[in-house]
């Protein structure tokens, strides 16, 4: 008879979540977000699953709002996210306006304040 040793159910785990959304509540705390044109820097903080080592971060625009969310990997990712706003279609008149979400699986936006807006 075969039996699932916990080294097993943690892979289980694992596989399951990989690829999917991250959500806000699951990060040790919120990300830091900092803005000196024309790179926003993101610093996502550890995922409190198990198991869980690496978030992978993208973003995209929405209006005059960067949209970023986080997806689980197993590919090792840096905790800190370069983010080049030119890429996105903003220009430098844009960086007092520019707000930063985090996007939850469920669709749900939260603002993430960012520690410094420079030109």
């Amino acid at each position: 008879m075969w039996t699932l040793g916990a080294p097993c159910i943690a892979a289980l785990v694992v596989s399951c979540a990989l690829g999917r959304g991250v959500a806000l509540r699951d990060l040790d705390g919120r990300p830091a977000v900092s803005l000196e044109w024309p790179i926003v820097t993101l610093v996502v903080p550890y995922p409190r699953m198990e198991g869980a080592r690496w978030v992978r971060v993208v973003g995209r625009r929405a209006n005059h709002d960067l949209i970023v969310r986080g997806v689980y990997t197993l590919q090792e990712t840096s905790w800190s996210t370069r983010i080049d706003l030119r890429e996105h279609g903003f220009d430098e008149a844009d960086v007092g306006s520019i707000a930063v979400f985090w996007r939850d699986p469920d669709g749900r936006l939260v603002e993430i304040e960012a520690a410094a807006l420079r030109r």
